[in-house]
């Protein structure tokens, strides 16, 4: 069998930018306070509010599929409270999640911060 001939690969192709590590460790979810009985007890009551369906596309979600995302973002003042809760599906909350690090990448680049 002839060898393998060798082809020509730009190195652009199959390369992603890599990430940067953060300058703190980011807490786990223990730490942050998402296993706490209080946080699971309002994790069920904003899904049953919401029927189970995300709040954006509609698609009805259970289990590990079924986001609950903050409305305004603990790290923007926003609370634990039901009333800052809403239910999402994991494609949404992680477009959305972009979108949150995309606008926080633009604002630093504007306001002249290192990310």
């Amino acid at each position: 069998m002839p060898d393998r001939i060798p082809t020509f690969r730009p190195p652009w192709i199959n390369r992603r930018p890599r990430a940067r590590a953060p300058d703190v460790a980011r807490p786990n979810a223990h730490q942050r306070g998402y296993c706490s009985q209080g946080w699971k007890a309002a994790r069920r009551e904003v899904l049953v509010r919401d029927n189970y369906q995300c709040q954006v596309c509609a698609a009805v979600v259970h289990g590990k599929r079924a986001h609950v995302d903050h409305i305004v973002p603990k790290s923007k003042g926003g609370s634990d409270e039901v009333s800052n809760l809403r239910c999402l599906c994991v494609s949404c909350h992680s477009k959305h999640e972009g979108w949150r690090a995309a606008n926080a990448a633009r604002n630093a680049k504007t306001f002249g911060e290192n990310i």
